[in-house]
């Protein structure tokens, strides 16, 4: 089995899938995911700045217009229903793994590179319509309270920016980004 199928039959998977998991686990799943995407889009804003031509700082502020006005939507629904907002989050610290993976995101952009940056933050983006998208086929997730984040990370939108970022790291030429 791979590690992202292992990704799939996670207790926490399964039991969001099937409406088990206690919603104070996904509260802090939420709050967490919630701090991470503020970073991960200060990322994108050092890409921006490092950026050489146009067509990447497009391509980097389409990344940021995402996240911030599609991916979101559903997370601060969730955070409304928790009684809490995007100020709130500024005063939790992220756990520890968390941290890890953030610090590891801003070392790479720090480089100041482009491909790096993008490849850094590209196996969350994979491993999120990974996991998620086979739940999002079964009729049990269906019927899942959990069921609109579920398909938030399997829907069209996501699908295509995940294209796109494939595409630039899969694509990118010596020179530049691939017209």
């Amino acid at each position: 089995m791979s590690a992202w199928d292992e990704c799939i039959v996670t207790l926490f998977v399964q039991d969001m899938k099937e409406e088990k998991l206690p919603m104070k686990y996904f509260k802090e799943y939420i709050i967490q995911d919630s701090i991470y995407l503020k970073n991960y889009v200060r990322v994108y804003g050092k890409a921006i700045y490092y950026a050489e031509t146009l067509r990447e700082i497009q391509f980097y502020y389409s990344i940021l217009n995402f996240v911030t006005d599609t991916e979101s939507v559903i997370r601060l629904n969730y955070l409304r229903q928790f009684g809490m907002t995007n100020d709130d989050i500024e005063f939790i610290d992220p756990l520890p793994e968390n941290q890890n993976y953030i610090d590891f995101l801003f070392e790479i952009a720090e480089y100041g590179n482009g491909y790096e940056i993008l490849m850094a933050v590209l196996p969350r983006t994979l491993s999120y319509i990974y996991m998620f998208r086979k739940p999002a086929e079964e009729p049990e997730s269906r019927r899942s309270g959990y069921l609109d984040l579920i398909q938030d990370n399997v829907d069209d939108p996501y699908a295509e920016m995940l294209n796109e970022l494939i595409e630039k790291v899969i694509m990118r030429e010596g020179e530049g980004w691939r017209e």
